[in-house]
């Protein structure tokens, strides 16, 4: 009788969930495998030898990361930060810009149109209300610090632009709003010397040339 054996990978599944894959560039679900050397006898595991540790599988090109993969943040959540980020810093700039009339809600409102992030349906009643909470700059740096490290130089000037707008048009905003601005700048780790040649980009009616990730 031939006794066929051999050595096999058994694979245990540990969990899963949704990740930024690196190999394809976006989000997607991943399962999180233990990985285990068996002896076999006619191809069934009869006995457990090596382990050969864990990794992180990308459910859709199939590629195998280490668990630090996982630390990335993904774009659904990156994208969900954004969007509290921009509300507390223009609902912070509005609160800086008394009295909370209409026309500073609108221009909070259009500040808010194209930030991304953003929920559909965000309205002036519910600026009004992040107008209340994000008086604090405490509460705007919290909201803040999830971003600071994800985004790219780009993306902190295209945010910075947007603010440094936002107050130029609030009819009421006095010097206060404007050191809120490098208080904000600070958070995204950019300094000062950086913040006035974004404020002099603004100024001179440039277009914006980075985007938000």
């Amino acid at each position: 009788m031939i006794i066929i054996w051999g050595w096999r990978a058994i694979r245990k599944v540990l969990g899963s969930g949704r990740f930024f894959c690196p190999q394809c560039g976006g989000d997607t679900d991943y399962k999180h495998l233990a990985l285990r050397r068996w002896f076999t006898i006619f191809f069934i595991p009869i006995i457990p030898l090596k382990d050969l540790g864990t990794c992180v599988e990308c459910s859709r090109c199939r590629t195998a990361f280490t668990e630090r993969v996982l630390d990335v943040t993904t774009l659904e959540v990156f994208a969900h930060h954004q969007g509290l980020a921009n509300r507390a810093v223009v609902a912070h700039l509005v609160s800086l810009s008394p009295p909370v009339d209409d026309t500073t809600v609108g221009e909070g409102l259009l500040a808010l149109a194209s930030a991304p992030g953003v929920r559909d349906g965000y309205d002036g009643e519910a600026l009004s209300a992040d107008v209340s909470f994000f008086a604090d700059p405490g509460a705007v740096a919290a909201y803040l610090r999830p971003i600071a490290a994800e985004m790219t130089i780009e993306g902190r000037e295209e945010f910075l632009r947007r603010m440094i707008v936002l107050v130029a048009r609030l009819p009421h905003a006095g010097p206060s709003a404007g050191l809120a601005i490098e208080h904000v700048a600070a958070a995204l780790a950019v300094s000062p010397a950086h913040l006035a040649g974004i404020r002099q980009h603004v100024q001179s009616g440039a277009p914006a040339a980075g985007g938000d990730l």
